[in-house]
């Protein structure tokens, strides 16, 4: 039986019925425009993964950065430059599930949590491999491990 971890399942109930944000950022290295997620207006954020009529679309990664630093990682897939599906790691808990207008949309289906972290968990590893096929094998660890550990979510 899957089992979703009590830190995770509170920071899910918690931020579900946060308002929207509607900020708009264009990454400057990837050409693509995104959605903040709420919390990250007015922050420095840079997106890995696809990209559709010059917005992030599909699977990726979305960092947020403090001082040149990844603080807040969003691990999931965009449409049209919106969260659509996935998680948020924010170094004290996850935030998973569906995205709307930069807020998590609240549900009680657990299969939209555990899709989340699935798709999750694909976003890491793509990236992992990514890095991976580039050479930078300590990046390429670090994700792979963060797809690992995201996947864990779900037992």
């Amino acid at each position: 039986m899957l089992t979703l971890r009590p830190l995770c399942l509170a920071a899910i109930l918690a931020l579900s019925a946060a308002a929207p944000a509607i900020a708009q950022n264009d990454d400057k290295n990837s050409g693509c425009a995104f959605q903040m997620p709420k919390g990250w207006e007015h922050q420095t954020a840079k997106w890995v993964g696809g990209c559709k009529n010059s917005q992030a679309n599909g699977l990726g990664v979305l960092r947020r950065f403090e001082d040149n630093n990844a603080v807040e990682t969003f691990y999931g897939t965009m449409e049209n430059g919106a969260l659509s599906l996935g998680v948020i790691d924010s170094g004290t808990g996850y935030i998973a599930g569906r995205f709307k207008e930069g807020a998590l949309e609240h549900t009680e289906d657990r299969n939209v949590i555990l899709d989340a972290f699935e798709t999750a968990s694909r976003a890491a590893k793509q990236l992992g491999d990514l890095y991976g096929r580039d050479g930078q094998k300590k990046q390429a660890i670090y994700y792979r491990e963060q797809a690992k550990v995201l996947s864990e979510q779900m037992d």
